[in-house]
């Protein structure tokens, strides 16, 4: 089976005509372009490309495979599309666990704001003094006061300051 990502490398090269070109559109390094194109090849028992220091052309092969790859290329980019839409507009649902100590004073204006920002994002609260299971309880987000046990959670310390209302509100995250 072909390295669907070699593929849309080669795909990348005939629509630029060069292998310097379609190394810059990728972000790539020309000798990685080059050197997949030529796995692909070798993986295949092909030659894709007649290659000269000016100019390249396509093999009789490689036009049938660049047609391929070239809907391979439209798929990869299809789902990127899909991915970077649905992350774009997000609508999902934010579960946080909090003490009874900082749910309403901390809590309520942070999710309030949020909202704001994101009204397609329904937010549930489990307000206990016990430490959750993040898994079995599908807690995105933990607020807790003083310090975790060891764990392999992530973890990051904010700092209070009371604003005008005397709400308090997050001034840095260190």
């Amino acid at each position: 089976m072909p390295d669907l990502n070699a593929l849309m490398i080669f795909a990348k090269v005939v629509e630029a005509t060069s292998f310097t070109e379609a190394a810059r559109r990728l972000a790539m390094p020309i000798s990685t372009v080059s050197r997949k194109v030529a796995e692909l090849e070798n993986q295949q028992g092909i030659r894709l490309l007649e290659r000269s220091t000016r100019q390249l052309r396509l093999t009789d092969i490689g036009m049938e495979v660049f047609a391929q790859a070239q809907k391979s290329v439209e798929v990869s980019e299809a789902i990127e599309s899909v991915v970077s839409n649905q992350l774009a507009e997000v609508k999902e649902t934010l579960r946080l666990s909090a003490p009874p100590s900082i749910s309403d004073s901390l809590l309520t204006p942070l999710v309030m704001a949020f909202q704001a920002s994101y009204p397609q994002v329904h937010v549930r609260i489990l307000v206990t003094e016990r430490s959750v299971d993040h898994i079995v309880e599908g807690i995105d987000l933990e607020f807790c006061v003083g310090s975790l046990p060891d764990s392999s959670l992530m973890k990051k310390g904010i700092t209070l300051s009371p604003s005008a209302g005397h709400q308090p509100r997050i001034s840095g995250i260190h």
